[in-house]
């Protein structure tokens, strides 16, 4: 159970360090901090009206569900060519390029896009041969 309020409450009523925030409820500094920052980019203030649920949902708003064949694709030419970079990783790539985050959300679906489109080219490749 996430101890949104407890956070709050140590934070603007107490006047708690995250560190001694995250010692009182034995939770870590991440889950503290990013409660904080959510907090503050709701622009919401303390103390507040809303119930711990609407607190939740404000702090954690569902994602938008987009259809699969709605959301834009990458150009994995550009991808593939980025990777070749020195220093450039897969993780890397997927952090800072916004369309990439934002179409996958999580660096594993990301991962099977890459291989999926590498295995395309390949295909590709060979057929012209």
């Amino acid at each position: 159970m996430r101890k949104i309020r407890e956070v709050l409450r140590l934070k603007f009523d107490a006047g708690l360090s995250v560190r001694k925030i995250t010692a009182s409820l034995r939770i870590s500094s991440g889950s503290a901090g990013n409660y904080l920052h959510r907090f503050n980019a709701c622009g919401l203030t303390w103390p507040t009206s809303l119930s711990d649920a609407e607190l939740e949902r404000c702090l954690f708003p569902p994602a938008p569900t987009v259809p699969s064949d709605q959301r834009p694709m990458p150009d994995w030419a550009w991808a593939h060519a980025e990777l070749r970079r020195p220093g450039v990783t897969l993780a890397l790539l997927w952090q800072e390029c916004p369309v990439l985050n934002k179409v996958y959300t999580f660096l594993s679906v990301f991962l099977e896009g890459v291989i999926e489109s590498a295995k395309v080219e390949s295909a590709r490749l060979h057929a012209a041969l």
